[in-house]
């Protein structure tokens, strides 16, 4: 290996730049960054770790990129919270997660086969695609969820 590699390396071990402790806030603000721009979120970098230091919104974009960001905040507040109590991860806990990303954000949705209110964690009852990526239907949610955790 090239020496001047393994000098960097060892630069980083001893600055425990890979420490989980020291990083975990930026990592938090990455993943949500770059979570929320995969779904069309506009706020820059900069501007979410502002929503997640300082609760200081974005006055330069809209309130709806703002929110979405605040409530993926607290939704890894939520993950965080239940990890110390050591909670089960099941059925109830991801309906409480999705409601915390979708708080002030998701809407209700009427479909032909009835309404639902993804602010509150309900399963979808309509066709979801991204790209070529067809997702199960809505019909089959329910029992892969609990195929998943039977698991």
């Amino acid at each position: 290996m090239d020496n001047k590699l393994i000098k960097i390396i060892e630069k980083y071990r001893v600055s425990n730049y890979f420490s989980f402790e020291e990083n975990k806030q930026k990592l938090y603000i990455n993943f949500a960054f770059h979570s929320n721009a995969i779904e069309g979120n506009t706020l820059t970098l900069e501007e979410t770790e502002n929503i997640f230091t300082i609760n200081r919104f974005s006055d330069k974009k809209s309130i709806n990129d703002n929110l979405e960001i605040f409530d993926y905040k607290n939704a890894i507040n939520y993950i965080l919270e239940q990890a110390k109590l050591n909670s089960k991860i099941n059925e109830f806990f991801v309906k409480v997660l999705n409601s915390n990303v979708l708080k002030n954000t998701g809407s209700i949705v009427k479909t032909s086969l009835g309404t639902v209110d993804s602010s509150k964690g309900e399963y979808r009852l309509s066709s979801v695609f991204a790209g070529n990526t067809v997702f199960p239907d809505a019909k089959k949610i329910k029992s892969l969820i609990e195929v998943f955790f039977e698991n």
